[in-house]
Order: structure tokens, then sequence, then C-alpha cells
């Protein structure tokens, strides 16, 4: 016994010298306590110390006298009489000390039901002197916890605290009712937050975290490097403060808080739940906002008050409030009930007030567990800098089941991907196997991929469906009509016959009338007039010779018009009332096939994407009933789940009795006046819009004194205005000629409205059993069709001789050099900017506003400035926008003048609006550029020419127009009075351009002199090529005469980006002029990758017998196969042989054919001889690309 106490006496002695003797005396007894040979010795060593202590009155002072103190933490009322009520603890100074904030934490871990860490494995961060750890596993038998601390003297504590309550005071073992010792259950490690599991695989099922919420003042300490040995009052600092963290919460003091969450997020198991104690000074609505924002469903467990920590200096939190219009909350004293900001309580304090702020305990656990750990793991991957702007808290849960998942989905192809994959214009396969999927399972139409073509949008699907029929009389449901070239409607738009919807006639207002068909035969007996005299005077409503009447949607009044003005195509939707079943879908059918009738019946208004869709009668008939070669469906979807019912709540009879129905709670509501549509009871049209309260209470009207209907329209997308559509067909050559018009007008649908919707579809069909059913086989009907109409002359010759893509079967692998797409690696911050806008909620509409960030860009690139009158149009890509223009010059009369040479794309597009073209022959000595001599003899011999020029890049010849040569052609066409279309789609990527400085357009524009007025100047351009955007296409317009802005308003239904597209396409222009260094540095790697690829190319061409034309920009090579042309090739394959003459007319097809790579001919570049290929391939395709050339020349031999 006198040993052991001078032994004692010997420990304090050197534990009095200082903090660090007697962190050093103790480190040494740990090293015996992890000895099992001197483990029991140790133990009573410490019984001994603690006895001593307390026996010689030392308990108060011994922290101050000897750093140290020993002291025993009681646990509360335990009715498990096997579980201790007390541990014994040592501290040290440098470590955070057991006080109110832990002691109410640890309360708080109390709220929750005894299971709550059974067996599950635990994490603790923040752990101090390892009690709180330690306590869990007493009382609950977890299967592991791991306490964390960044403080190394903390770990070291912890770990003689679990020695000390995993033996008794005799230095035995004490096990649990599993015969287990806390050693078994409980291992403290060193470890920032939760890099310790992270680094070690561990999968935690529980996070606590009782850390620090409040900045350093002195920002400079927290850099200190932590180790065993730094000095105390730093290693205690790290209890009290954190540094910032790069989170948008470090303002409130937070960010390590949510640091600790987005690394419990990447750990945490599935259904795993995090517990952390929140200091209640920023507001606990801040403090909940941090969680639920990361996708985390919260609870308070526990809250009340705890004094400030004397020794905690919040005079950071003073500074931010200098900054920030935000108050943190104080309270003065524990009683106080009053708020007061920090500035207030740092002067209570500094005055010798007692100040004191409310603590909260939060549960949390992931709403959706694999698609938010999805998301994380992307955001840790290069993306963290966008992890401020995400924003996962949602009311309506239905609208977290939609965005999440989406925003999970494309975060996986952001990350997984380099760069967007090729789609067909069609529309990406996997979106139309959804499609069918979704038709098979729900709605039992036995449908596949190819009965499916996706379109930007309904008006899109409408329009196109028209331009290929071009129909003398085409009827369309006037819902369906308004995004349609206004050329193509006729004078008559039933202006007149609406008149009886505002008499005096009750009789005439009331759309259930008798009256109603007679207004009907009034405006057929109208327009059979109106035609007649357009005949005897010998005009046409349209230049395309298509020409539309709208028509009411009810199907008796539809029919009605059918049978009279018997029209070649109908485009009709059908009301809601008459839509549940199929009769009225079988009689507007019958009388179409009858009449001779193309018929588009749209299913928008009435197609749910739900689990348990509401009856559709056009596909109960087709479940039972393939689709008629004659008819085709059109569905736009800009519905979704969460707005997936008619807009009609409320309504008012004519008694004035008020009624409505129940439709639950949304995000955004608003009312909209309305009133009856004469042809529809069941529609509605849009006069006004006024804000409601969310639960609808609060209405407008019209007048008091009309019948009319009350309108709620749930604004409560998730992205409004996203849409896509798709058309289903069961007539392969429509199905074709459709997917042909997209690729022609529009180039494609952009892929991720596709992504969007796929989700959707996908979360419906994801937890479906494969059918078990054969399916029900369905009736033929042997009905004969009268004659209809076909394809229009012009639509069947660019459908017979364009070059179009390659469609890929099911175990093809090609490569496409033939396309305007850009598949190198999409830089980290485009893939940034597309996911934050559509992480972010609530973007106001100036961050989507892209004019004046690309009035910059153009001035910057092109030095071409804009004035108050220029118009700004936008849309999907630069080709749907020339298609448009396209119809301007043909509704004006003009002629189309196109250089030889220029991109295939755009030439057989005009040519399939059937423009007036005129060729403008380019030379190979000049590189097939545009010259003035030339364009001079070609505008001489036009009326209304309209000239369209690429550039300052030359697509497809690679070659650069200088500011000379543009000037010089710009003189020409203002001589004759030319609308200039400059297309500067193609250009930004400039590898080889030594000697070129650009363009200013301005400049050039003010030495014009001799100008006619109808000279005018649009530059026509998009961002996919300059910002390396991938997937995403952005097209835009600028025009700055009044003339061609009223022109262009005429080609109506142009699809606009969506605000999302907007948002990125702002966002990268602006990174763009702060030359971020990301951005920068992709953009000029591009180059010099292009340069070594174009060079790549070059030689092996050369090789392979080709001539190749020196490219200095852009994507695309053209070169003449002379070696080859003349020889015959012989292919056999499959137990066919292939065997033709190689030409101009045949070598693409026999490339394809023999290696699998695709490339444009010369009926693509317009040179007679040379085809196209494009560079911008991935690393793996370029390569393969090469050796098929090669391959293809060993086969000609």
């Amino acid at each position: 016994m006198g040993a052991a106490v001078k032994g004692l006496d010997e420990f304090l002695t050197q534990c009095s010298e200082s903090g660090d003797s007697a962190y050093s005396a103790l480190r040494s007894l740990l090293e015996r306590l992890e000895d099992p040979n001197t483990r029991t010795e140790t133990r009573i060593f410490f019984t001994n110390l603690k006895k001593k202590i307390e026996n010689d009155g030392l308990s108060e002072k011994c922290l101050e006298n000897y750093h140290f103190q020993i002291q025993d933490v009681y646990l509360g009322q335990n009715e498990d009489h096997g579980k201790r009520n007390k541990l014994t603890t040592l501290v040290i100074p440098s470590i955070f000390m057991p006080e109110d904030w832990s002691f109410h934490f640890y309360e708080g871990l109390n709220r929750h039901p005894d299971t709550i860490f059974k067996d599950k494995i635990v994490s603790e961060l923040g752990c101090g002197n390892g009690w709180i750890s330690i306590a869990i596993a007493e009382r609950w038998s977890p299967s592991k916890v791991y306490g964390l601390d960044i403080n190394p003297r903390a770990v070291k504590i912890s770990w003689i605290n679990l020695y000390l309550n995993a033996f008794d005071d005799n230095g035995q073992p004490i096990y649990d009712h599993e015969k287990k010792t806390l050693l078994d259950r409980v291992e403290f490690y060193e470890s920032d937050l939760l890099s310790y599991c992270r680094d070690n695989h561990i999968e935690l099922e529980r996070i606590v975290g009782c850390i620090p919420q409040i900045l350093n003042p002195n920002p400079d300490a927290m850099s200190k490097l932590i180790t065993e040995n730094a000095n105390e009052e730093f290693l205690h600092s790290l209890s009290n403060y954190c540094a910032l963290q790069g989170f948008v919460e470090d303002q409130f003091g937070l960010g390590l808080i949510a640091r600790a969450v987005e690394e419990g997020i990447d750990v945490i198991k599935p259904m795993g739940i995090m517990i952390f104690n929140m200091g209640g000074r920023p507001g606990q609505a801040v403090c909940k906002r941090l969680f639920e924002r990361r996708g985390l469903l919260v609870s308070q467990l526990w809250q009340t008050k705890i004094l400030q920590a004397s020794d905690t200096d919040i005079s950071a939190l003073v500074e931010i409030e200098k900054n920030n219009p935000h108050r943190f909350e104080f309270f003065m004293g524990l009683v106080g009930d009053q708020p007061i900001c920090a500035r207030t309580a740092w002067a209570f304090g500094k005055a010798g007030g007692r100040i004191s702020h409310a603590l909260s305990v939060y549960s949390c656990q992931l709403r959706q567990p694999n698609q938010v750990k999805k998301i994380f793991a992307f955001l840790k991957n290069g993306f963290q800098d966008i992890s401020n702007s995400l924003d996962l808290s949602f009311e309506d849960d239905s609208v977290a089941d939609e965005k999440i998942p989406f925003l999970a989905y494309l975060a996986s192809v952001l990350k997984e991907n380099l760069s967007f994959q090729y789609e067909l214009p069609s529309g990406s396969k996997r979106f139309r196997d959804l499609i069918a999927g979704f038709m098979r399972t729900y709605h039992h139409v036995p449908i596949s991929a190819d009965n499916v073509v996706v379109f930007p949008s309904r008006a899109t699907a409408i329009e196109n469906a028209l331009q290929l029929f071009a129909p003398r009389l085409a009827i369309v449901d006037a819902h369906l009509s308004r995004h349609l070239p206004k050329q193509w409607l006729t004078s008559l738009e039933m202006e007149s016959s609406m008149e009886f919807l505002f008499s005096s006639d009750p009789y005439a207002r009331n759309p259930w009338s008798s009256n109603g068909v007679t207004t009907i035969n009034s405006v057929i007996f109208n327009y059979c007039e109106q035609k007649d005299q357009m005949q005897k005077d010998n005009t046409k409503p349209s230049t395309s010779g298509i020409t539309v009447i709208e028509a009411p949607r009810q199907s008796d009044l539809m029919i009605e018009l059918i049978k009279k003005l018997r029209p070649q195509v109908v485009v009709t939707g059908m009301a809601n009332f008459e839509a549940v079943t199929s009769s009225a879908f079988e009689h507007i059918l019958s009388t179409t096939r009858e009449i001779g009738s193309r018929l588009f019946i749209d299913i928008s208004d009435q197609f749910e994407l739900s689990s348990l869709p509401s009856s559709n009668g056009v596909l109960k008939y087709l479940a039972r009933i393939p689709l008629p070669s004659h008819v085709a469906v059109i569905c736009g979807l800009l519905k979704n789940q969460v707005n997936s019912h008619p807009t009609i709540f409320a309504g008012l009879n004519g008694s004035g009795q008020f009624f409505k129905n129940d439709f639950g709670g949304f995000e955004h509501l608003e009312t909209l006046w309305v009133t009856f549509n004469p042809f529809d009871p069941f529609d509605v049209s849009f006069y006004a819009n006024s804000k409601i309260s969310p639960d609808g209470s609060i209405v407008e009207k019209i007048q008091p004194n009309w019948t009319c209907l009350y309108a709620i329209c749930l604004n409560c997308q998730v992205y409004t205005d996203l849409e896509v559509a798709f058309v289903i067909s069961e007539e392969q050559t429509i199905c074709k000629a459709l997917a042909k018009s997209v690729e022609l007008l529009q180039g494609n649908t952009a892929l991720i409205s596709q992504y969007y919707y796929g989700c959707l579809f996908h979360e419906l069909l994801s937890f479906q059993l494969p059918d078990r059913h054969p399916p029900a086989e369905r009736e033929v009907e042997n009905v004969k069709c009268s004659e209809m109409i076909g394809f229009s002359t012009s639509v069947v010759s660019v459908l017979s001789n364009a070059e179009f893509s390659v469609r890929e079967t099911e175990n093809s692998s090609l490569i496409h050099m033939d396309v305007d797409q850009i598949f190198l690696p999409t830089p980290t911050p485009v893939k940034a900017a597309i996911f934050e806008s559509f992480a972010r909620q609530n973007v106001t509409e100036s961050e989507c506003d892209v004019t004046p960030s690309l009035k910059k860009f153009i001035k910057d690139a092109y030095g071409f400035s804009t004035n108050n009158d220029a118009e700004f149009i936008y849309s999907d890509c630069p080709l749907a926008i020339f298609s448009k223009l396209v119809q301007c010059c043909t509704q004006e009369g003009g002629s189309l003048c196109i250089p030889t040479g220029a991109n295939g794309s755009y030439v057989w597009a005009a040519k399939f609006l059937n423009a007036n073209i005129v060729q403008v022959p380019t030379k190979s000595e000049e590189g097939f550029k545009l010259t003035e001599k030339l364009l001079n003899d070609v505008l001489g011999t036009v009326t209304k020419p309209w000239v369209y020029i690429s550039g300052p890049t030359i697509n497809p010849t690679g070659l650069l127009y200088n500011n000379e040569e543009m000037e010089s052609l710009l003189t020409v066409c203002a001589k004759y009075g030319a609308r200039v279309i400059i297309d500067t789609s193609f250009s930004g990527v400039e590898f080889n351009s030594k000697g070129w400085n650009g363009w200013n357009l301005e400049g050039s524009l003010v030495k014009l002199t001799s100008v006619k007025p109808s000279f005018c100047v649009c530059l026509l351009g998009g961002l996919f090529f300059k910002m390396l955007t991938g997937g995403l296409t952005f097209g835009f317009l600028v025009v700055n005469e009044r003339f061609l802005v009223d022109e262009f308003s005429i080609a109506s239904g142009l699809n606009k980006p969506h605000s999302t597209i907007r948002y990125t396409a702002k966002k990268l222009l602006d990174l763009r002029e702060q030359k971020a260094g990301d951005l920068l540095a992709a953009t000029e790697g591009q180059g010099k990758l292009l340069t070594d690829r174009f060079k790549r190319l070059k030689e092996t061409l050369e090789r392979c017998g080709w001539e190749v034309l020196e490219a200095t920009a852009g994507v695309s090579v053209i070169a003449k196969p002379s070696t080859l042309v003349g020889k015959q090739f012989e292919l056999n394959k499959d137990g066919s042989t292939w065997k033709v003459n190689l030409n101009d007319s045949n070598i693409r097809e026999a490339m394809l054919r023999a290696t699998g790579l695709c490339i444009n001919g010369a009926s693509w570049t317009g040179i007679p001889g040379y085809c196209r290929f494009t560079l911008a391939l991935e690393d793996t395709d370029f390569d393969r690309a090469l050796e098929c050339i090669v391959k293809f020349k060993e086969l000609v031999k």
C-alpha cells in the first residue's frame, strides 16, 4: 500500500508541473492500460488515485493544481437494474469539459426509444473525453461506437475513460448481459469529422454530434497544425470554435455542422439516423433548414435554454451581423423570453450579465436515401461549390418524390459520363422504351420503342406533321392551332361567330343550347363562301399551300365540320367529358376513315403520369384494336405526378350558388379568370390572373351576372414548362417520316427534357413485376379506308434523297463522324452549371435572363453591337431558328441564296420547307468560300434575296472568313437590299488560325453607304461549340430590323429553351466573361486537342488516298476520295455479297457497311466528290474512326 501511495505522490508531483507534464503522465498510464499484463494494476492505480484526491480534499482544486480531474457523470434513472447510472471520467484542460451543452445533448438522446442504438453501428463526432460514447454503449448496447475527435489529446483521454468504465475498481472486467465489456463496443480515433469512417469504409447506422458552432474570432489560429504537442489553449479552442468551411451556413457559424451532415450522408446507411446538438443562436428556422435543404426529414427531440459558456467569445457573431440582415438569438439570463441580437448580448456579457441561448437536439433521416446519397456523391466529386445552391426541402412529398430521383439520375449521368452520348433524332432509345413500357404496363397497349417518336413539344409535333403532308385543308382543334404559323390560318378565325358569347340572348351563351349547332353551320357556310371567293381570285391562303381552319373540340361539332369541309388532315383533342370512354374517338376515327382524312388525336390533357391513371378512351381503344394506319396519337408532357388533373376545381351556377372540390395542398396556386368555351363546357380560356390563398378560399369572378366557372391553375410543377412530346403510330412509314422531320427542322429533342420525364416513367415502372400474362390478342379491323393524302412532293424528294443519321440496331456500334455535335469531355464548370440549374429553387427571372450576357458575348466575339431596338429570339437549337427564318423568307416570296458547300442539314431543311433556293457557286481554289464576285453575279439575277453565310467558321469546310472578306460580302448584300443571315453556330473553336484577327461587324456595317431599305443583318448562333456544353444546345437570333422581327413573329411555335437551360447559358457566359480558370483551361485544351486531331485525321486520310482541304477552325473536315472513286468494291457479309463501283453516291454507304463509320457524302456537303468528317469524338471513338478509314482502304484494295 505504501508503494502504491508513493507512486501516487510521484504521479501528482509530475502532473503539478504543467498541463503538458500531466498529459505525458496520463499517456504513460494509457500505455499500461492497453497492455493486458499491466491493465489490472493500472486500473487499481486509478481507483486509488480517485480515493486519494477525495480523501485529501483535493477535488475542487485538482484541475487547477494537477491539470486533470476525475469526476462522476450521472446518467439518471435506469430501469434496467443491470445498467450503471454513473460513469467515472477523467478530463484535462486541453479538451472539452462535460457541461450543460453535452448534458442536454444526452437528455435529447434519451428522448429516443430504447431501440434507437441497440445493435447499431454508431459514431459520435466531437467526442471530447468520450463520456457520451461510453454512455451510449452502456445504456443501449450498440454493436460498435466510434468516438471521433480532431483533438489527439481528447482521443487519448477517451481511451483512458473507456478503460476506467470497462473495468471495476479492482481491475476486473465488467460484463453486460451479452457477456461483452465496453471494450468490445467502443473505440476512439483521431478524425476530422467522419474522415476515419470514410477512409476505412465503415458504414454507420447512427451518427451523433455535439460540435462547435461559433467561428473562431482569430481565423488564423484555425490554420495551425493539430498535433498532440500543440499548446493547450489552441487544442481547447477546437472544442469551442470552428473555421470557415466553404458552406453558406458559415455565416451563421454552422459550417462545421453542414460539413458533418454532408460527410454523414456519404457514410450512413440508407435508413440511418443523424442526431445533432444545435445551439439556437442562429434561430430555429435556420437550424432546421441546414438539414432540410440536404434532403433530410427533421424532428426536434428536445429544446431548452443554457447559459452561454463564459470561455466562448461571440464577437465573430457580432461581426457577421454587421454585414448581414440576419440577427442571432440570445436571451438575458435563463428566464429572459425576448431575444436579443449578438451585439446586445456581447455588450450585456461584457458588463457582467449572464446570457443564454436555446439548445435543441435534432434527429434527422434521409427522405430518399439512395437518391440523396447519389446526389452528394456527385457533389463531392469536384462539385462542392454548387452544394450551396442545392435545395432538397419540399413541403409536398409528391414534389420531393419527383425532383429528388431526377436530380439523382442527372447526378449519375454527369458523374459517370465524360460527355453526353449520341442519341437518334427520333428520341433517346431509353426514353422511347420507357414510354412504350408505360403504355404496355398501365394501359395494356402493346407497342414498342419503334412506334414512338419524340418531339421538343406538342406544337412542334403538330407543325411537323402538317409540313409532311402539306394539306390543302386541315382542320385543327382551336386549342392546338395557337402555335401554328399564322400564315397557315385563313382570315376566318371564328371571331364573328364568337359574338354570340356576348349576346344578350341567354340561349346563345349556353353551350348546351341547340343554337350551338346553328352557329357551327353558319361558320361552315362563311368558310365555304370565302374559299370559293379565294378560288375565283386565284389567291392562295398560304405560300406553303397549307390552309388551316380552327375547330371546336366537342366531337359532334368536329364531326359535322369534317363531313362538310372534307379536310385532308384533322388534328384534334378530346373534351374531358368525352375522353373517358372510347365512343367519341371511334366516331371521329370512322368519320375520318370514311372521308379520307388523316387523323392526329391529341391526348395530352387526359394523359397522366400516375400509378393509377384515369380512364383514357383513346388508349382503351388501342388496348383492344391496333391503331389504324391513318391515325397517330400525340401526347405533350407538360403535366407530371404533381399536377396531373384538370384545372377546374370550383364553379358558380346560375343561381349564384358556389361549389368547389378539395384539391389538397400545393406549393404555388394561382386563380385565373375563365369563361365557357361554347364548344366545350369543360374547357376554359384564361383572361387574367390573380393570387389566391393556398387553401383556395379566395377566388375572383368575371362579372356577377354571368354564368361562369372559376378555375385554379396549379402552378406547382417541379420544373414549370419543361416540355417534351411524343407521337405514337403503328405505321412505320409515318414514324420514320416524323423522325426525319425532327432531324431536318429541330435537330433533336433536348436530352435533359427526356432524362426528366424518363425518370418519371422509370419511377412508375421500377416497382412493377414482369407481366405474368401474355398480352391479349387485339382485334384486327378489316375496314376499307378512303384514299388518304400522302407526303407532299417536296417532302418525298427530301425524304428520298437527303442524308439522314444512320439508325443503330440493338447490337451495332456505329461511330458518328456525320453529326454536328461535340462528344469531347464536358468540362466541370459546365456540368456544375447544368446541375445547379435543376438543383436550385426559387430562381429569379433575372438569373435566367441571358440577354445582357449574350450582348456582351457577341460584341466581344464578333464586334456586333445591339441597340435598344434589337430583338433576341431563343430556341432549343440554331437549326430550329433557321427553319423559322426559311418560313419567313418563303412567306415574303424571297429567294434563299446559299453557297455551295454550306451545311447540308440546313440546305435539306430549306428544301423540306419548299423554299426557293438559289445556289451560289463556289470554287475549290478558294476553299469553297463565298466571294464578292460570285455573290454579286447571283444577287443581280434574283428578287428579294436572303443570303445565308456561315461564319466566321465555315461549316463544313473548317475555313474562316476574315474581317475584310466579310465586309466585302456585306457590301454586296447591302447593294441589292438582301436580308443576311450570318450563322455563327459553328464558330468559336479555332485551332489553326494564325493571322486571323477576328471580326468587327459593327465597323463593317457603319462603312456601308449605298444601302437599300430592305437590307438587314441578323446574327444566328449557339453556345454548344463555344462553351463546350456537351449535350446541351441553345440557339439565339439577334435581329436589329423591326421588319424582320415582325416577319419572324409570323412563324410562331418556336420551341423556347427552358429556364434551366437559360440559367446554365447565362452562368457559362458569365464565367467566360470572368475568365474562370477551369472553363478557360478546358477551352484552350479543346483547341490543342482539335489541332492534334486534325493532323492525325489528315495524315490518315492522305495515306489512304483522300485529298484533304486544310481546315483552320470548327470540328469538320472535308476530303475527296480521289484514288478510291471508280474502283470496284465487294463486301461479303452475313452470307450475302454487295458489289458496287465506288462514286459520290455510294461511298458513304460502302464505308458504313464495311466498317460501321458514319460520314457525310457529297449530297450533304453539296460539293461534288467531297465527304465530311467530324473531329469532336470521344478519344476511343476517334481512334476507332481512324482504324476504320485504314480498314476501308484495305478492303478496296
